[in-house]
């Protein structure tokens, strides 16, 4: 047993909260075999215990480089160590790490998102300095924003209800909780301290970490949180591969397969499950790929994982796309009160009351008017298909596959697929998933907003178009409410197409919504019933 000796000084400290389950050492720790272990008695009284670990000292991996041109580098070696302090404080279980430290923790032992929850309730909500987000899109974008001052969230350019906030670093309110905080799972705190003083600093951040200060100007945190605990993981996919056991088109609706990257349908010729000798496939479906299944086969989450889909080219000859079943799984499951979204390989946990609100949104866009005739076996592609609507019916003209250059260099635009004389500038995709109907979405609202703000735009356009639909006056904005953006969404679903739309299409359909609605025009959501 060790005094511990006062040394105050500006420290950085890498902190977690361990899950009040966790009320020992021996059960926060991987593997304690090769650690050394001590315990430190505090001014307070208190006990904290301090596990370290010396790596052996091993050549650089670079050294290697020179191999064989006679450099002498046998006294290059490279040695780390680490340590792990675990304090208690009010009947929870801190853990300190230092240098690797963390890498220690059995995974799973900490609270998630301890780090993000004691920053954004401990922060000047105008002294932030980096923002970590997730955006979902067709491939989830990592992005971390700086910048050279303060400021506050509105400067780093978050979409607050598509942006998962994974970490942010900005300054106290409160100097006592430190210069500087940083936080995800774990908090980074730069803070003037010395080991005694420890407990009551970790004591005010565990008030932090409860506390509910974040909803004043952070309240959009728990709009989506991405799962990373390990045992909850576990249940979930469990829960996912039980559902899929007992899988019928009428019982389980919430649980679809979907390609899980943009898909250019006008390339696509089918799809195939890997491992079986299935035919061909238009397009993916749960039920063909449990038909591969061979009889008295158990699901299971390795099974999976190690089938795979395959997108083939339009002439069956390449592949374009090679995914495992598992990350091809679009699943909305209801657990503990909560619910939770399972889409490209990621589980997500979705606030109750923001997905009541998303979807309410998205169900006042639904219509059904202009009602587009149905998809049928003989339009191969969305190309066909509207070249078939124009053809046959004189109040549409068909801007498919026009680009339309504005703006200069290369920059190259679609302006819709099907106008109508009535002024519905109508988007056509085949439903793809979350992925591919972001790519839909963000098009026609780019599309809106040139129409209704650039002149030049509307000249362009007007040199595509058809007689029939010849624009009078393109320098002449047009009046608010004179145009639709019409989304129309080729489905096989029988319910509404408000209904069949999975959680993030629905979110990025309502944000994209309320930007064409801001330069003046209305939108509306149509279903193409797919025969």
């Amino acid at each position: 047993m060790v005094a511990a000796r006062g040394n105050r000084r500006t420290n950085t400290l890498s902190i977690f909260l361990l899950k009040d389950d966790v009320v020992d050492v021996g059960t926060a720790l991987n593997d304690k075999r090769q650690l050394e272990q001590q315990v430190l008695t505090l001014s307070s009284g208190a006990k904290a215990e301090l596990c370290t670990r010396q790596s052996p000292a091993v050549q650089p991996r670079w050294a290697k480089f020179f191999d064989g041109t006679g450099a002498v580098l046998n006294r290059l070696r490279n040695r780390s160590a680490s340590a792990l302090l675990f304090v208690p404080v009010k009947r929870r279980l801190f853990a300190v790490a230092f240098g690797m430290g963390r890498h220690d923790l059995k995974p799973g032992a900490w609270e998630e998102a301890f780090g993000l929850r004691v920053t954004v309730n401990s922060i000047d909500e105008t002294k932030i300095r980096s923002v970590d987000t997730k955006t979902f899109e067709a491939i989830a974008r990592h992005t971390r924003t700086q910048t050279s001052h303060e400021g506050e969230t509105v400067n780093f350019g978050l979409d607050v209800d598509r942006d998962l906030l994974r970490a942010v670093t900005g300054t106290p309110r409160d100097p006592k909780y430190g210069k500087r905080l940083a936080g995800m799972d774990a908090l980074v705190a730069t803070v003037e301290t010395d080991l005694n003083d420890l407990p009551a600093l970790l004591a005010r951040y565990l008030e932090r970490f409860l506390a509910t200060d974040y909803k004043t100007h952070f309240a959009w945190v728990d709009h989506v949180a991405e799962v990373r605990d390990r045992p909850l993981l576990a249940a979930l996919d469990q829960q996912l591969v039980g559902v899929l056991s007992s899988w019928t088109p009428t019982t389980t609706e919430k649980i679809w397969l979907v390609a899980p990257d943009v898909v250019d349908w006008q390339e696509v010729g089918s799809f195939t499950y890997a491992r079986s000798y299935s035919e061909p496939r238009t397009d993916l479906h749960m039920r063909d790929f449990l038909a591969t299944v061979p009889a008295g086969s158990a699901l299971s989450l390795a099974y999976l994982k190690q089938r795979h889909v395959l997108l083939w080219d339009s002439n069956g000859d390449n592949v374009r796309g090679d995914w495992s079943v598992y990350k091809c799984v679009y699943a909305e499951l209801d657990k503990n009160d909560d619910t939770y979204l399972l889409t490209a390989g990621k589980w997500y946990r979705i606030d109750r009351a923001f997905s009541k609100r998303v979807k309410s949104e998205v169900r006042k866009l639904a219509s059904s008017a202009p009602m587009l005739p149905n998809y049928t076996s003989g339009d191969n592609s969305e190309t066909a298909y509207n070249a078939r609507v124009a053809a046959a019916d004189p109040r549409y003209a068909l801007m498919d596959r026009k680009q339309i250059l504005f703006g200069g260099g290369r920059s190259r635009f679609e302006f819709c697929d099907l106008l109508s004389k009535s002024g519905e500038m109508i988007h056509v995709k085949r439903y793809g998933g979350s992925g591919p109907l972001s790519h839909l979405f963000a098009q026609g609202s780019n599309a809106a907003q040139l129409w209704m703000t650039e002149s030049e735009f509307r000249e362009s356009v007007g040199k595509a178009l058809p007689s029939s639909h010849a624009i009078k006056d393109p320098a002449r904005r047009p009046d608010l409410d004179e145009y639709t953006l019409v989304y129309a969404i080729v489905s096989e679903s029988k319910k509404p197409i408000h209904l069949s739309l999975p959680f993030f299409s629905c979110l990025t359909l309502r944000n994209a919504a309320a930007r064409i609605r801001a330069v003046g025009m209305r939108v509306s959501l149509v279903k193409i019933q797919r025969q």
